[in-house]
C-alpha cells in the first residue's frame, strides 16, 4: 500500500470513529478523493465489522394492518409474540470500521 493510500485510510478511520452502518460508509466514500473506496478497503482486507446492534420494533395488530396495508413482503418481516400480544420485528445492523 502506498503512503498516499495509507493517508486516505487514516482519513477514513478518523471519520468513522467507533463505526458506521453501511449506508453511512457509502455516503462517506462516494466520490470522495480523500478516502479510499469500499472496494479498495475490501481489496486490502481493511473493512471489518466492529459491532452489531439489534433494534426491536413493536406494533399492535391494528397498527400493523394500517402500516403495511397489502404489502405482503413488509408484513412477512413481522412475527407475532403471544406474550406481548404484539407483532415484533428485530433488525440487526452491522457497524463497520477499519482494521
Amino acid at each position: 500500500m502506498t503512503n498516499e493510500m495509507m493517508m486516505k485510510v487514516e482519513n477514513l478511520r478518523n471519520m468513522i470513529g467507533d463505526g458506521v452502518d453501511y449506508k453511512e460508509l457509502e455516503r462517506l466514500t462516494f466520490r470522495n478523493e480523500k478516502v479510499p473506496s469500499i472496494s479498495t478497503l475490501r481489496r486490502y482486507n481493511l473493512l471489518t465489522i466492529v459491532r452489531i446492534e439489534e433494534y426491536k420494533y413493536e406494533m399492535t395488530e391494528e397498527e400493523l394492518e394500517e402500516e403495511c396495508g397489502c404489502d405482503d413482503d413488509y408484513f412477512n418481516e413481522w412475527e407475532w409474540n403471544d406474550e406481548e400480544e404484539k407483532y415484533i420485528m428485530i433488525i440487526k445492523v452491522n457497524y463497520y470500521g477499519i482494521k
